[in-house]
């Protein structure tokens, strides 16, 4: 329970993390992104998005800026010589000027040009920024015809502005097309999303670049989809669907900064000095990217990255349709692949060595990292930093818990068992000491009695000093003998040994290693017999064995303060009447026919007959064990 308490309670918090999506891990998951992005490098754009850079050369040649407006009128007569397809100005007009007719004049030449406007997220940045209630109404009037429909169910998940400023009346006049501009930074100021959609006075208003693609798609509406709970889920364009958060708010796939754009100065433009073929059918932003004018973002791809830019990689972004996704859908993989994580490594690392384990977790958490930028490539963001934290945490508390604990229960384990088993299978089971369930498990094995004949008589004629020095020259060969075979010596009862096969690590073939042990300590003792004669005056030296295989109870037993690891049943029983019934019978080794029913054809053996034993009311068949032909227990 407590190894499950350990896994559990950190798997169990890292869940609760990722989807409350808490502030603990949020920041680390945004970056995240960011580094993704950096893995990634920069990729290619459509082609179909050009910029119109009012650079330092620009200034340089044209002015300081803002220009004239009657200049701007004369760029987009310039743009639009050159047969573009739309033209979006990453630029508002806010305040009258004496030059609005001709910059009027020149939007009405120009069809299909997109204004931009801007809105303010509270009242209070409207007061800030000095903006009159009358501008605001103004404003909010003339970019109402853009406005959506009215729309069930969006009113409560869309961000609610506070106010906005947009172009002059005179100016907005000049154009059908509006949309904001605005790109509303994450917490830790990286423009990471651009809001499609954003309402006001509960009304619905398109992006700038939502509203280029509606142009670009021949004038379709947008169609918000919502799921079976009303929330949003993206917009339909066409034949394009824009997945959206339920803010209305896209994750932009960004492309790169300059290098992945073509860009042409504005003066260039003003003097005819950029190809036609440059222009036409494409989209053209127009837009400041020079270091003075201070239109610059925090993005993932570049600190400074110039707003128009910004807008120019959201277009391309719509134009091909590769969006990045990251949703609820994404959030359940996310949440499946920690849990996932968590249930492999809480099953190894109990297991593994201290090494391995943290290979293993260096191999899961590379895989998961390898296997996230891939799906970020194919356009799925799934959470990193929260799968990965509960990896190592995972780690960190198995490891120290296995540092304060599995170390000092090796030791006990070396201690208990290291006289009474061979030493492979000592090992084995400090390997997995799960094999070795402490307090008691049901188990089928293979019990050996061995007891030395006439002891009684033996022990009355020599000096206690001698019996003892005899007997341990007797114990310590075949003891060698039964853990040799497998064997665990469960104890030593004055001249009886007693032995369990199958237990404390399982064999299937515990009756055959039993066999073994049993014609080994028969040989041995046949060995010792003339030593014992000579040097204790012992005229024959013989031994019984009785084994029986069947089920039994194994594990520690005995009170808090003195345990032993030991067998209980019926099985124990049987084997030691068994033994007692060798002598009787004329054999030295008689095992049950539970035992001689699992033997190999190997292993010769001879019946000898049914016998009654105390505590069974019929009579057991009774085999005497002869010989094997092979001790390669592969013949099983």
């Amino acid at each position: 329970m407590k190894k499950f308490l350990l896994a559990f309670i950190p798997a169990f918090f890292f869940c609760l993390v990722l989807l409350l999506d808490l502030p603990l891990t949020r920041w680390l998951e945004l970056r995240s992104i960011d580094w993704r992005f950096a893995w990634r490098g920069s990729i290619p754009a459509t082609g179909e998005v050009v910029i119109v850079a009012i650079d330092e050369k620009s200034l340089n040649a044209e002015g300081r800026w803002p220009w004239p407006r009657k200049k701007i009128g004369e760029l987009i007569d310039q743009i639009n010589s050159h047969q573009p397809n739309l033209l979006e100005m990453d630029i508002i007009f806010a305040e009258p000027d004496q030059d609005d007719p001709s910059l009027a004049a020149a939007l009405h030449r120009s069809a299909n040009t997109i204004l931009g406007y801007f809105f303010f997220q509270s009242e209070k940045e409207v007061s800030d920024a000095a903006i009159s209630p009358e501008k605001v109404e103004r404003s909010f009037q003339s970019v109402l015809p853009t406005a959506f429909p009215e729309i069930t169910g969006l009113q409560e998940t869309l961000p609610n502005m506070g106010g906005l400023i947009a172009n002059t009346p005179q100016i907005a006049a000049a154009t059908s097309s509006q949309g904001y501009f605005n790109a509303f930074p994450d917490a830790d100021g990286t423009i990471r999303r651009f809001p499609v959609m954003i309402q006001f006075r509960h009304k619905i208003f398109p992006s700038m670049g939502l509203e280029t693609m509606v142009h670009r798609e021949g004038g379709f509406s947008p169609i918000p989809v919502q799921d079976g709970d009303g929330i949003l889920q993206g917009m339909s364009l066409g034949s394009r669907f824009i997945p959206t958060s339920s803010r209305g708010e896209v994750l932009i796939n960004y492309r790169g900064g300059e290098d992945r754009f073509n860009i042409y100065s504005a003066t260039d433009i003003l003097h005819g000095l950029v190809p036609s073929e440059a222009l036409r059918g494409k989209t053209i932003l127009v837009g400041a990217t020079a270091i003075g004018i201070y239109d610059l973002r925090v993005t993932p791809i570049s600190p400074n990255l110039p707003g128009v830019l910004a807008q120019g990689n959201l277009l391309d972004n719509l134009y091909r349709g590769d969006f990045l996704v990251q949703n609820f859908s994404t959030k359940l993989i996310s949440l499946g692949a920690l849990i996932v994580m968590s249930l492999v490594l809480s099953w190894s690392l109990y297991r593994l060595s201290l090494l391995l384990g943290l290979l293993l977790t260096v191999v899961i958490i590379g895989s998961y990292g390898l296997i996230v930028q891939w799906c970020f490539q194919h356009g799925w963001v799934l959470f990193l930093v929260t799968p990965i934290l509960a990896a190592v945490t995972l780690y960190m508390i198995i490891t120290i818990y296995r540092g304060l604990t599995e170390e000092r229960q090796k030791r006990e384990l070396r201690k208990a068992f290291r006289s009474y088993l061979h030493p492979d299978i000592v090992e084995e089971i400090i390997k997995d000491p799960t094999a070795l369930k402490l307090g008691g498990q049901r188990a089928e094995c293979t019990i050996l009695f061995s007891d030395v004949r006439n002891f009684t008589t033996i022990s009355e004629q020599m000096a206690p000093e001698t019996l003892v020095q005899m007997m341990n020259e007797y114990f310590d060969p075949i003891s060698r003998e039964i853990i040799a075979a497998g064997g665990y010596i469960d104890k030593f009862i004055g001249d009886a040994v007693m032995a369990i096969f199958g237990a404390p690590k399982s064999t299937p073939d515990h009756p055959f290693q039993a066999c073994q042990a049993a014609l080994a300590m028969q040989r041995k003792v046949n060995e010792l017999a003339p030593h014992f004669r000579e040097k204790f005056g012992i005229p024959e030296f013989k031994i019984g064995i009785g084994l029986h295989t069947g089920p039994v109870i194994i594990g520690n037993m005995g009170t808090s303060e003195r345990l032993n690891y030991t067998v209980m049943g019926d099985s124990v029983n049987q084997a030691a009447r068994l033994e007692s019934s060798t002598k009787g019978l004329g054999v030295t080794i008689l095992m049950s026919e539970q035992t001689q029913s699992k033997l190999p054809p190997a292993i010769k053996s001879r019946f000898i007959e049914e016998i009654s034993v105390k505590g069974k009311a019929d009579k057991i068949r009774v085999y005497e064990l002869l010989a094997t032909n092979s001790l390669d227990s592969s013949e099983t």
